[in-house]
């Protein structure tokens, strides 16, 4: 036992076992700042945090992968003594993994005792007093963020029948946000933002690069640091890649070609193919760029190896290509000067008017839009609500690499919308009985009905009696009707759908495809092939139209890719107007096929309505008449049991 002289106290001199209400900041700062701390460089960055901290606040890290985020609160807990609990933020993440549950096999044994919790990772961290590190907080479900609410705003959860947990003195909340994630992000709500202060963490200089590698590697070989430093930056700095390496490009191509000299290897005639190894996944280019990723990897790879920049390399493709100037006007008459002010002052509602005149206002706005010189005047039109309508109209009349900046900016408004309106949590399957896995609700009727049925003995595990929604495997064929009938607005209504589909499938690690089909099919994706969902939808943006539909043929492309998968549910979501032109009937076509689960039909007018319904094989028709639907209907689809 310790005497009175022994226990800690506070600056004010009262008892106290918190770690961080003993610590100096000051003392602290130093010691992470040492040279002999893992931390390199970030001395603001470590400032703002301890400052949060310390003062009690709860911290939302925002910044690209490989950015010390995690490195910085190993660190931290390391040197206060912390222990630091560790949560991924994904799909499968609940409220009752977080918080905890009671084992129903010891309530009914001794009730609801404390013995018979399991805490979760959340109340381990308050009870403890730790730092619960929530990874890509973007990524987990709103259910699950909602149990985080009262937490950060009063350090307490209240768990029914079991009590009130209050947070340790040195419980702390920081999670990680991800600004690179395209597929499957949640959007954060307000009642969660309000309770984060937020910290930016962006790339560190050059020579802190290298000493990072430096030390995660513990290779002496300064040149070969520098090279894969020097790769990585410039990646970042390209005008032709939308996302750049981290700083793990760097270490996998200097750990990568140090590996090489125990083969007895020339190192310096493999580099290069080591660097696309080391690079070419963590690159992503944009739909504007020519060149394959090999192709920028290896220019930038020879101008390192020459001890050029970025900067030479663009200065010397400008003047191999001089006259060559991308930002001249296209050829052609005068454009209309209305339009232009229009555009200059981003009057959509306007341009989208002139493009609804037909062929020849489609292609006086498209005149007039490649003519604009400033490109971030173009840039505003495309990234407005009306920019997937606005490039569905005049997509043919843009001038080549403007056609291909519009279809990326419409693609990530798509893309954007689907965030906002999708949300997890999607009932699927009817209640049934399940033996308890941490997940579910014990049904206490059922339980002892069954027990007493058994008659007097001891209650075993299978006598529990546990309800929840069966998880259905799930594989489904989003079918996109591509007919002229189809192919104007209503093929951004598609490229939604698709993006709803590719995000609920995609979190529930589910198969889907895409086929679009007029007088014959095509896939966009096949079901088992792994393909972004920025991907999907440019598909669907570059589909020409076709005056024939042909729903047989469609369908048989269909039945093939089902058969690649077994044990699902295989359902199709097809975006029609119902009008069949050409080709076979296909009802008995789909009434007759095993693989086929279930049609359903997401239903645009104007159209044929009866034959919809007649297509729509064991599933549902869902009028379509604007974005907000497209949800709607998947959800209420999705949530219908087979």
């Amino acid at each position: 036992m310790k005497s009175i002289d022994e226990t800690p106290v506070d600056q004010e001199g009262n008892f106290c076992d918190s770690k961080l209400a003993l610590c100096d900041p000051k003392e602290l700062y130093e010691k992470l700042t040492d040279d002999r701390s893992g931390i390199v460089g970030r001395k603001r960055e470590l400032k703002l945090i301890l400052s949060a901290i310390c003062s009690g606040k709860s911290i939302l890290l925002e910044g690209p992968p490989g950015t010390s985020k995690s490195t910085i609160l190993h660190e931290l807990c390391c040197s206060l003594g912390l222990c630091l609990f560790y949560c991924e933020g994904n799909a499968d993440l609940t409220a009752s993994k977080m918080v905890g549950y009671f084992d129903p096999a010891a309530v009914l044994q001794t009730g609801y005792i404390p013995e018979n919790f399991n805490e979760g990772v959340l109340t381990r961290a308050m009870e403890s007093g730790g730092i619960l590190y929530i990874e890509d907080i973007n990524r987990v479900p709103p259910d699950a963020l909602n149990a985080l609410v009262t937490v950060l705003s009063e350090r307490e959860v209240h768990i029914p029948r079991y009590g009130m947990i209050k947070a340790h003195d040195d419980f702390r909340v920081v999670a990680s946000l991800s600004i690179f994630d395209s597929l499957g992000p949640v959007k954060l709500s307000r009642a969660i933002l309000d309770r984060f202060v937020k910290i930016k963490l962006d790339y560190q200089s050059e020579e802190e690069e290298k000493e990072i590698v430096n030390r995660v590697t513990q290779i002496d070989a300064p040149w070969l640091v520098d090279l894969g430093v020097k790769i990585g930056r410039a990646t970042r700095e390209h005008p032709d890649l939308k996302v750049g390496a981290s700083i793990r490009g760097a270490i996998d191509f200097v750990r990568l070609a140090s590996d090489e000299t125990r083969f007895e290897i020339r190192i310096k005639d493999h580099l290069l193919q080591i660097a696309y190894l080391a690079f070419s996944a963590k690159i992503k280019r944009k739909p504007t760029c020519e060149l394959t990723e090999e192709e920028i990897i290896e220019e930038l790879f020879r101008t390192a190896m020459m001890g050029g920049s970025l900067d030479d390399l663009l200065r010397r493709k400008a003047e191999g290509k001089a006259g060559d100037d991308k930002m001249s006007f296209v050829r052609g008459p005068e454009p209309d000067w209305d339009l232009v002010d229009a555009i200059r002052e981003k009057r959509l509602f306007k341009l989208k008017q002139v493009a609804e005149e037909g062929d020849l206002g489609a292609t006086k706005l498209g005149h007039a839009l490649s003519k604009i010189p400033d490109e971030n005047m173009f840039q505003d039109v495309f990234q407005g609500p009306l920019a997937p309508e606005l490039y569905i109209l005049i997509r043919q009349a843009l001038e080549k690499r403007r056609k291909a900046l519009a279809r990326e900016l419409a693609t990530q408004v798509i893309l954007d919308r689907a965030q906002n309106l999708t949300f997890f949590g999607l009932r699927d399957g009817d209640r049934k009985r399940f033996r308890f896995d941490g997940d579910g609700v014990i049904d206490i009727d059922r339980t002892v009905e069954n027990i007493v049925e058994k008659g007097p003995r001891n209650v075993e595990p299978d006598d529990i009696i546990v309800t929840k929604r069966e998880r259905v495997k799930r594989a489904c064929l989003l079918m996109i009707d591509a007919s002229e009938s189809m192919i104007k607005e209503k093929l951004g209504l598609a490229a939604l759908a698709a993006a709803v589909i590719s995000l609920k499938y995609s979190s529930r690690n589910d198969f889907y495809g895409v086929v679009a089909f007029h007088s014959q099919p095509f896939l966009l994706k096949q079901i088992d092939q792994d393909t972004p969902v920025d991907k999907v939808i440019e598909y669907i943006l570059t589909l020409e139209a076709s005056s024939m539909t042909n729903y047989y043929s469609a369908f048989k492309e269909a039945s093939t890719e089902f058969s690649k998968i077994t044990s699902f549910k295989k359902e199709i979501f097809l975006m029609t107007d119902g009008v069949w032109t050409y080709g076979e009937d296909p009802i008995p076509f789909i009434q007759n096929n095993a693989n086929i689960s279930r049609v359903n039909v997401l239903y645009l007018d104007p159209g044929n309505l009866q034959f919809a319904k007649e297509l729509a094989y064991k599933g549902q028709v869902i009028k379509i008449d604007g974005w907000p639907s497209i949800v709607r209907g998947i959800n209420q689809i999705m949530n219908t049991p087979y």
